[in-house]
């Protein structure tokens, strides 16, 4: 709320305990004019007004990071494939390499044996 003096326009007081909040939202889509911006962003750096919820692009800016880098940072990582899957896409070449590499008597014992 501003309360208008001769010449000046003055942001009314607020309580000490509890800052203004404003929202990440607010701050991109606001429609201030040049001398309210101003006004807010002297309350921020006073501690007057807090900000809170900043969105994806104003924390990558902040951070000076690319927005899709920051997408790919806050992506869970993939959960690393079991050996079920991976033999379920297998080839039958690489069937053939596995059973050579490992040896068809280790392939018995640990896969098939233990089904009979």
């Amino acid at each position: 709320m501003l309360t208008k003096s001769p010449l000046i326009y003055r942001q009314a007081p607020t309580s000490q305990g509890n800052p203004r909040q404003v929202s990440g939202q607010f701050l991109a889509r606001n429609r201030l004019n040049a001398r309210d911006r101003a006004r807010l962003a002297a309350g921020i750096i006073g501690g007057q007004v807090t900000i809170r919820n900043l969105t994806v692009r104003q924390t990558a800016r902040l951070c000076r990071v690319s927005e899709p880098y920051v997408a790919a940072v806050r992506r869970p990582p993939p959960a690393p494939e079991s050996l079920a899957e991976h033999f379920a896409r297998a080839t039958p070449a690489e069937w053939l390499e596995a059973a050579r590499t490992v040896g068809v008597t280790t392939v018995w014992d640990r896969m098939i044996a233990p089904l009979v």
